[in-house]
């Protein structure tokens, strides 16, 4: 379990906020070290707090950074004397961190952090961050994302529904709805990503006749002549909030449905 030391102002745990931000490191697998349960009364701080930054069972030092910390000497001594220990005894690698509970100006963060690691507690994955910063790997995994974006607009009183692949070309790209919401859509259309608003040309369409599907719902749709890429997208505009959704999806094939629930 990798050792954390951690400094922040004592007024900034009035309402044990410091004590949250200890659980959730520990929840993390990070062991939190803290003045008032390693620190002895009666000898002189600075020798433990750099008996502590030099001992090789410490992985890392943070600071809770507020305008409390940054205005306390004591604070901003400690920033001070850990920079210089850490960079003397365990060289440019060891951790430094700021944890901020808030943004902040970036002008009055003191230069050892706005350098290094800093999190701040709206990022909802600040606790693995800096676990990964004191294992010294990043155990994040960038999260599988479909061969498609799809989104939906308001424009004015209509829903407008936009379909595009990553990559690739749908040719002829198609888009089906159940068959009670085929009478509230319009013609789909081909232009830009992000132009929900832009009023159609007529387009080449195809009518796509009423199929029944395996779970024994029904559908009608359009496929239209114009092929869609990573630089054109889909639209179907409707008059009421859909429930359902197939268009051309990329997978298994560059012009299978790929039905979604809306609701």
């Amino acid at each position: 379990m990798p050792n954390l030391w951690l400094t922040y102002a004592w007024k900034d745990n009035e309402n044990q906020d410091i004590d949250f931000v200890v659980q959730r490191l520990e929840g993390q697998g990070v062991s939190v070290q803290l003045d008032r349960t390693q620190l002895l009364a009666g000898k002189r701080l600075w020798d433990q707090i750099a008996g502590r930054i030099e001992s090789p069972h410490l992985d890392g030092w943070a600071i809770f950074v507020t305008e409390n910390s940054l205005r306390s000497e004591p604070c901003l001594e400690e920033i001070a004397y850990a920079l210089d220990r850490a960079l003397r005894t365990r060289g440019s690698n060891f951790p430094l961190i700021g944890i901020f509970p808030t943004p902040m100006d970036r002008s009055i963060i003191p230069s050892a952090l706005a350098t290094r690691l800093y999190v701040t507690l709206k990022d909802r994955d600040w606790p693995v961050r800096i676990g990964d910063s004191l294992g010294g790997a990043s155990t994040q995994r960038i999260p599988a994302v479909e061969p498609y974006e799809f989104k939906v607009h308001r424009d004015a009183d209509d829903w407008v529904y936009e379909m595009r692949p990553r990559d690739g070309v749908w040719h002829p790209p198609s888009v089906v709805v159940l068959e009670d919401d085929y009478a509230s859509c319009s013609m789909p259309y081909v232009t830009a990503p992000k132009r929900p608003n832009y009023k159609p040309p007529m387009w080449s369409i195809t009518d796509i006749q009423t199929t029944v599907a395996p779970d024994g719902s029904r559908w009608r749709g359009w496929s239209a002549e114009t092929q869609v890429d990573n630089t054109k997208s889909l639209y179907l505009r409707s008059k009421k909030q859909l429930r359902r959704i197939g268009f051309s999806s990329g997978l298994p094939s560059p012009n299978a449905i790929r039905i979604l629930d809306l609701h």
